[in-house]
């Protein structure tokens, strides 16, 4: 076929094969990187911030409990106002740091299990909100109580309200636990489809660029030698 085809063609029919094969090497490396790329992001953008954010909201729950233990250590102290006023200074600022937390989360996409699992959460987390808000109230009166009896009094409501928060407490921390590893898992999902995705296209290009260069000798070896014969 070579033999009776003009020079021409020859030449344009060897820099076309290398061309295609260029192409084919620049395609395949361009998904590879890609791929990566898109993992990356994925990681980056929704499912560490997710993780850190959860995590985030994880410690202050536990922080918002301590402070709540924290105000019987003061029981049988009938002048330890300021430290009331302190603690409930302390909470209302961890609630705060809360919203921040939860706003960065519920901002980032999600899918619809991770949805559902969030939306269970946030319904027993707004269970156990509620008392705790009274708990608050509840320590804002006693930094402003100096009756030793009337501290008794506010303190057995502190113990009943400590009981209402106990089993929404319990409940949320372990659907917010679910939430975290639902992401968790997802990080190391999207790691390991990037890093197969990422292997594949590798091995593809490097077969590609073995296959390009392969072909393309063999094709200038073929037309040069027929070049070569139409000379004499």
């Amino acid at each position: 076929m070579l033999n009776n085809a003009s020079l021409r063609f020859k030449l344009v029919l060897l820099s076309g094969l290398g061309i295609i094969m260029l192409l084919l090497v620049a395609v395949t490396g361009t998904l590879g990187i890609r791929s990566g790329i898109d993992g990356v992001q994925e990681i980056g953008r929704n499912r560490l911030p997710s993780v850190l954010s959860l995590q985030k909201i994880k410690e202050l729950q536990i922080a918002l409990k301590s402070s709540t233990f924290e105000v019987a250590l003061w029981e049988n102290d009938a002048e330890a106002q300021d430290m009331f006023a302190g603690i409930a200074k302390d909470k209302k600022r961890l609630w705060n740091n809360v919203g921040e937390a939860w706003k960065a989360y519920e901002g980032i996409t999600k899918s619809g299990e991770e949805t559902d699992l969030w939306n269970r959460f946030s319904a027993e987390w707004n269970t156990w909100k509620k008392p705790d808000e009274e708990v608050i109230k509840l320590i804002d009166e006693l930094a402003g109580n100096k009756d030793a009896a009337q501290q008794k009094t506010l303190f057995q409501k502190y113990y009943e309200l400590g009981g209402q928060q106990r089993k929404s407490y319990l409940a949320a921390e372990k659907l917010l636990n679910q939430v975290v590893e639902f992401n968790a898992h997802n990080v190391e999902s999207v790691t390991q489809q990037a890093e197969t995705t990422t292997k594949l296209a590798q091995k593809v290009m490097v077969g590609g660029a073995t296959l390009a260069i392969v072909l393309t000798l063999v094709l200038a070896l073929a037309v040069t030698r027929s070049i070569l014969n139409q000379m004499g």
